[in-house]
C-alpha cells in the first residue's frame, strides 16, 4: 500500500521500493475507470473534473484528486449517461496493477 493524499492505494508490485520512503506514483490511462461513488472501495479517489474533451466514441476526462491530475478516456455514452460536466465530483477506480512505482532522490 501506498500513501495518497488522506487515503491509502493498494498496489501490485512494490518494484523494489521498501515501506517508509517517498515514492513516484504512474498511473496510465487505462488503469483509470470511473467508479460508484463508495469511500469504503479499497483504490477509488474522489476527484473533480478539469477538463472534458469529446473524441468520437470516446470522451477524454482530466480529474483532479489531491491536487494530482489524472487523465482517463471513458467511452462517449458512459460519460453522457452520467451527465459529466466540468467541475462535477467524480469516483475513480485505480487499478492496482497499473500503478507502477519509482524511488524519489
Amino acid at each position: 500500500r501506498i500513501r495518497w493524499g488522506n487515503g491509502e492505494l493498494h498496489v501490485s508490485a512494490m518494484n523494489g521500493c521498501s515501506p517508509g520512503p517517498r515514492v513516484t506514483a504512474l498511473v496510465p490511462p487505462d488503469a483509470i475507470a470511473l467508479a460508484a461513488a463508495d469511500a469504503a472501495a479499497r483504490n477509488v479517489v474522489n476527484g473533480i473534473v478539469t477538463e472534458l474533451k469529446q473524441l468520437g466514441e470516446t470522451a477524454a476526462l482530466t480529474v483532479v484528486v489531491d491536487g494530482q491530475r489524472l487523465r482517463l478516456r471513458v467511452g462517449a455514452r458512459e460519460a453522457s449517461s452520467r451527465n459529466t460536466r466540468i467541475g462535477d465530483a467524480l469516483s475513480l477506480h485505480i487499478d492496482p496493477a497499473g500503478i507502477h512505482l519509482m524511488r524519489e532522490s
